[in-house]
């Protein structure tokens, strides 16, 4: 608590040096701001009406147990996609549709699936009536009725992806038309078995949401024109150096002094973030853009949104027929989530697009689910071919929603305009977790994580600490450094087990005095140093040990598979024709020191950094960069330490947009 007082004193007495202009309110559109004057910040409004706020209020943060669910954003609201229903219908066809849906989609595919559901609810209500009676039909009566469309939406199905299924060439494409030849075929006497094959041969065309959109590379081409933050909360974690969301957002801003920022963060915490950033060092007027929120906002900016720009467009951002201008974008997904094992739906992530879009930023929401941190565009300056890399864990999301490998990694091909995109196995989260991609004399530099020479690191400067502590005595001290010297494993963990058990209470639970042997400054976190220290050891012996417990063996096959997933990815990037460079790094959720996550622009290589016990990994860490990359490339650390203790770091944590063409 003294702490954290004296640090709030410091930006108390800051802020009284160093005021903002604030002018008073003035609205543009819908936008309500603080006029800026001379003024670093400016803080923009957008109304959301009642009922919208009150509906997206509503939805939990939860895996939508509708698999078709797609967030509506834009401010408006009209049939919004299903998320889930109350309880069973008074209808069984609707319940054994929806269930149908729910078991059946990414096994059987779309189309497959919806054959199922029509079959179910009965194929006679999805074709015209007066079609099928021979009546005269206008061209707009030629599909099934529209609400016919919406119950399908409303069991579950993704039904705006049909519209990328061409079920006749040169005819309508709508899910109205793939809708009414199903149902047709079905009434004709085909059987679901029968039409199998026939559904899966039906082109599959996607078309990109927003002509013209190009996604950002991501490395090292581009110089960073500007910045997209989102800030959680209005005063420091722990203070300055923890390396906590509003200490990264400060670090970058301080860094980045030729590039503009815009941060969503939630209203009620907008007054004291004000005050705090009356002490940072923003150097002109309008540098950095407020969007007030009244949902809760996350620190993960890259997870919502690809950033990219649009070359020109006639449509997108939520208009109709509207004519784009050429400037930055942002790609969201049909909903923001979080989660491997699945897709949790976060609503703030999603809606505060609303706000972003009425800066006059482009917004574009695509049918498909992704993660940004998954995703990583690069130019290959041997081909000068743009390919974008994706997570496995963003083509599963996708063919959960029906579409088969090869149908996901084409649709992503097109909408982000890209060359090629390329399956990359999941390691330990996010990829922008396990490679860091620059493009450096013409050629491609993978610098990827070096778990074995990390935890050594870490090892050593844990076994110093004890030493410095007095619970090991020099000569012990120096025999465990020479172990980790030779790489011996099982010596090692011999003569450390014993001086680890004695600090244990009889659960097997460390006590928080024995932590703090772990930090060495104010902002050092002990329970999450003592963390790091036992995962380097499980990293380091857990090749050369067999425990009789079958709870930490299977504990520790784990590590020996996420060897055998580590060198399959060193494997295709190499056959990429890429050069791989170990960095002294650990991936591993929340216990990571993580130095890949960073960002690049034409000219440095801002670097992930931890601080307090563990500085010297991070100098380690910085010279494998600087060795590799050159004078011509400035390895900049930037601390959070804390951020990576809520499984994030610099790039989970911003959108870069290149500066507008």
């Amino acid at each position: 608590m003294m702490k954290h007082q004296r640090d709030r004193d410091i930006h108390i007495l800051a802020a009284a040096l160093v005021p903002i202009a604030v002018l008073g309110f003035a609205t543009r559109g819908d936008a309500q701001h603080y006029e800026s004057g001379q003024s670093p910040i400016i803080v923009r409004r957008h109304q959301v009406p009642g009922a919208i706020h009150d509906y997206r209020r509503s939805l939990p943060e939860a895996r939508p147990p509708f698999r078709g669910f797609r967030a509506t954003i834009f401010n408006t609201l009209g049939a919004p996609w299903p998320f889930d229903v109350a309880g069973p219908s008074r209808d069984p066809q609707i319940d054994r549709a929806r269930q149908l849906v729910a078991s059946r989609l990414a096994r059987d595919g779309l189309l497959v699936t919806l054959a199922g559901a029509i079959e179910v609810l009965g194929p006679e209500k999805f074709i015209d009536s007066r079609a099928a009676t021979g009546s005269q039909a206008t061209p707009a009566a030629s599909a099934p009725p529209q609400n016919q469309v919406d119950l399908l939406k409303s069991i579950g199905l993704p039904v705006d992806l049909l519209r990328y299924f061409h079920v006749s060439a040169g005819g309508e494409n709508s899910p109205s038309a793939v809708v009414e030849h199903i149902a047709k075929r079905l009434l004709s006497g085909a059987t679901l078995d029968a039409l199998r094959s026939e559904l899966r041969q039906i082109p599959f065309l996607f078309s990109q949401t927003l002509p013209g959109f190009r996604v950002a590379t991501e490395s090292g081409e581009n110089e960073i024109g500007t910045v997209r933050l989102q800030l959680t909360r209005g005063a420091y974690w722990q203070g300055p150096g923890a390396g906590g969301n509003l200490d990264l957002a400060r670090q970058l801003i301080e860094q980045l002094p030729n590039a503009d920022f815009i941060a969503s963060i939630e209203e009620k915490h907008l007054n004291q973030f004000l005050q705090l950033a009356r002490g940072w060092s923003l150097l002109r007027p309008d540098r950095l853009t407020l969007l007030p929120e009244r949902l809760p906002v996350a620190q993960w900016a890259q997870d919502n949104g690809k950033a990219g720009i649009v070359t020109s467009a006639t449509a997108g951002g939520g208009t109709d027929d509207a004519a784009m201008p050429a400037g930055i974008a942002t790609l969201v997904p049909r909903y923001a989530g979080r989660r491997e094992d699945g897709s949790m739906f976060i609503p703030g992530e999603s809606f505060l697009m609303d706000s972003l879009a009425a800066t006059g930023h482009t917004v574009i929401q695509s049918p498909l689910l992704f993660q940004g941190g998954n995703l990583l565009a690069v130019r290959d300056p041997a081909t000068d071919q743009r390919l974008l890399l994706i997570g496995e864990a963003e083509i599963y999301r996708n063919t959960a929603l029906g579409l088969t490998n090869a149908q996901v990694l084409e649709a992503f091909r097109i909408e982000c305009e890209v060359d090629r995109c390329i399956m990359m196995p999941a390691v330990s989260f996010h990829i922008d977790f396990d490679v860091c991609l620059r493009s450096h004399h013409g050629r491609m530099v993978a610098f990827v994580n070096d778990s074995p020479s990390a935890s050594r690191i870490v090892l050593a400067l844990g076994v110093k600490a004890l030493a410095r502590s007095s619970l090991l005595d020099d000569a012990s001290a120096q025999e465990l450094l020479d172990d980790l010297e030779a790489r011996r494993p099982v010596p090692f963990l011999n003569r450390l087990g014993p001086v680890l058990g004695r600090q244990m209470d009889a659960q097997g639970r460390f006590s928080i005095s024995f932590a703090k042997v772990f930090a060495v400054s104010e902002v050092d976190s002990p329970v999450g140093n003592l963390q790091r220290f036992l995962l380097a050891m499980d990293t380091f012996v857990h090749g050369h040990i067999r425990p009789t417990d079958r709870h930490a063996e299977a504990y520790l096959s784990t590590f020996r598979r996420r060897d055998a997933d580590r060198r399959a990815l060193d494997s295709l990037l190499t056959n990429l024709g890429w050069k791989i460079v170990g960095v002294p790094s650990l991936a591993d959720g929340d216990r990571s020191i993580n130095y890949l996550n960073g960002i690049h622009d034409r000219s440095h290589y801002y670097m992930p950094s931890y601080g307090g016990l563990f500085a010297p990994l991070d100098e380690a860490a910085a010279e494998v960069f600087q060795d590799e990359l050159g004078p011509e490339i400035a390895v900049v650390p930037i601390l959070c330490g804390e951020s990576q203790r809520r499984v994030g770091a610099i790039h989970c944590s911003v959108n870069l947009y290149p500066p507008s063409p």
